[in-house]
């Protein structure tokens, strides 16, 4: 169509060709424009609905957790937030254990996402656990540089394995499936917690999840200019399957998060 109104254009004012490429290149640009407005304002849109949902049809419960995991002597404990949606729950179902990350827990995504498509469809008991540190789950009074050693992913993971076998324990899910999901850092942790608890959680969905830890990460910003090839997508999926193979990745999760 574009092309030709650039011809018919070209025709009645009798441009040469180089007027033509010219116009043919603004007509392109436009085109590219007005998809990168819609694609953002479709995000937008989608943002606002969750910051928009009513936090209050989700209660918030507490689950008294350990400070130092790898202290026996030390028996500190504190309160983490975690969140329920007992909706889908059929006898026997899996159990999906949200993991959050750098940032609150959003109790949004216990009424939305495609992980609550997965337990309508499987009868599945959701769960979602707010990262140390964030959000309202404080382990200690401040943030002193002494307290802040009690920030990592180590002791995250501690967090996930002391909170999924006391829940297990109290809700009688000892002996159903329970999955991972997480997303970015939260994904990683997702991958991690299942290579390093195999005997608490059956399978783990990491989405965008850079499970190989690296100082400098100058590679992110090339991804957000442009897309990865799908080698190396496919690699990293191999490389995930090869290690164990139930840890899933999405790699259309990665492509939307990097282009």
């Amino acid at each position: 169509f574009y092309c030709k109104m650039a011809q018919r254009e070209v025709h009645q004012s009798g441009w040469d060709s180089k007027r033509c490429v010219i116009l043919l290149g603004v007509i392109l640009d436009c085109i590219a424009l007005s998809s990168c407005l819609t694609v953002r304002q479709s995000v937008r849109l989608r943002v606002g609905l969750l910051s928009e949902m009513n936090a209050s049809d989700t209660d918030e419960l507490w689950f008294p957790q350990r400070l130092d995991h790898f202290n026996g002597a030390d028996g500190r404990v504190w309160k983490q937030r975690y969140f329920i949606n007992d909706t889908f729950y059929r006898s026997g179902g899996p159990v999906f254990l949200m993991i959050g990350g750098e940032g609150p827990a959003n109790p949004a995504w216990m009424q939305y996402g495609t992980w609550l498509t997965y337990a309508r469809m499987l009868g599945a008991f959701c769960v979602m656990l707010e990262h140390r540190f964030y959000g309202r789950s404080h382990p200690t009074e401040d943030l002193s540089t002494d307290n802040l050693r009690y920030l990592s992913s180590k002791q995250a993971l501690a967090d996930l394995a002391h909170f999924r076998t006391v829940l297990a324990d109290q809700m009688g899910f000892a002996g159903n499936k329970w999955v991972a999901f997480g997303g970015s850092y939260p994904g990683s942790l997702a991958a991690w917690f299942r290579l390093k608890y195999p005997h608490l959680v059956h399978a783990a969905v990491a989405t965008s999840a850079p499970v190989h830890a690296v100082v400098n990460f100058p590679e992110r910003e090339m991804l957000q200019c442009r897309r990865p090839t799908c080698g190396l997508q496919s690699g990293l999926w191999l490389s995930l399957r090869q290690e164990r193979g139930d840890v899933l990745l999405s790699s259309r999760a990665t492509l939307q998060h990097s282009c």
